[in-house]
């Protein structure tokens, strides 16, 4: 009888196994940092982050300029699950964009906060995968940086933090949580670092209201 019970425990436990590793498999993750790609011509075109800070009807998400700058196609991905996006709107000279996807794939979002709240120089830079730690080293003012084949002046934060390329998008996050910039691999004399631009709430509300409605994409 005690053989029995235990083989019939040792199945229960082998079982109950099983079910946590398939339900922790299949498990839709959102922490509010999604990959995103764009096509052109039926290629991939371009990749990077991009991260909520509202729901409504939609959800909308903040990237980079240059990641959906002349795509045909914009899609979010979360884990597994393919999320085509419309471009609402974007500052090509601060590199920022918003794009919209349907609210009903998203639960989570970021406020947005300004670099005045800052209370110390601790630093997170959230990716889709991942969160990398760091520091704010400095707030450069008027920086001459390079995209592509052209150049213009910028304000930035200059980070000390581990930041690959494919992570341009994803929100810098103070001590409190709250998104103070987005990371940009922008082309500086020191490559030491990594870069972002500030982003307050002021800045994207602009953006919000204000539909150019330029991208091939658009709305």
């Amino acid at each position: 009888m005690c053989k029995l019970v235990k083989y019939l425990l040792i199945i229960v436990l082998i079982s109950c196994s099983f079910y946590l590793l398939l339900t922790y498999k299949f498990k839709i993750i959102d922490n509010g940092v999604y990959y995103i790609k764009t096509y052109k011509d039926n290629y991939l075109y371009k990749e990077g982050n991009g991260f909520v800070y509202k729901i409504d009807d939609y959800a909308y998400i903040i990237t980079n300029y240059h990641v959906i700058n002349d795509s045909d196609s914009v899609y979010v991905y979360l884990n597994d699950l393919e999320i085509e996006a419309k471009v609402l709107n974007y500052d090509e000279y601060n590199d920022i964009a918003i794009i919209l996807a349907d609210s009903k794939y998203f639960n989570h979002k970021f406020k947005i906060s300004s670099l005045t709240d800052l209370k110390d120089n601790n630093i997170s830079v959230i990716t889709y995968d991942k969160i990398i730690k760091g520091e704010l080293v400095d707030k450069l003012s008027s920086i001459n940086v390079n995209f592509d084949n052209y150049s213009k002046v910028l304000d930035l934060l200059k980070i000390s933090a581990d930041i690959r390329e494919g992570y341009s998008g994803s929100p810098v996050l103070d001590s409190d949580n709250n998104v103070v910039g987005i990371m940009s691999m922008v082309d500086v004399d020191d490559d030491r670092f990594s870069y972002a631009i500030p982003l307050d709430i002021v800045k994207v509300n602009d953006l919000e209201s204000v539909k150019d409605y330029k991208c091939n994409n658009s709305l």
